[in-house]
């Protein structure tokens, strides 16, 4: 029984956390500025792995 209610529980908190990402990801993109600061600093991170990549391969 006890492990019953854990894994109702982890079920729970993963459900109640992707609806939490799918609420965040839909207000972001309906806010053109909020999608432009999200996607400038993704090109960001992007870039800076791929400098990583570069090196990591010499």
């Amino acid at each position: 029984m006890e492990g019953e209610s854990v894994v109702m529980t982890v079920s729970g908190v993963l459900t109640d956390v992707g609806t939490v990402v799918s609420s965040v990801i839909s207000t972001c993109s309906g806010n053109p500025v909020t999608a432009a600061i999200i996607g400038m600093s993704l090109v960001g991170v992007g870039v800076g792995l791929f400098r990583k990549f570069l090196r990591v391969g010499r």
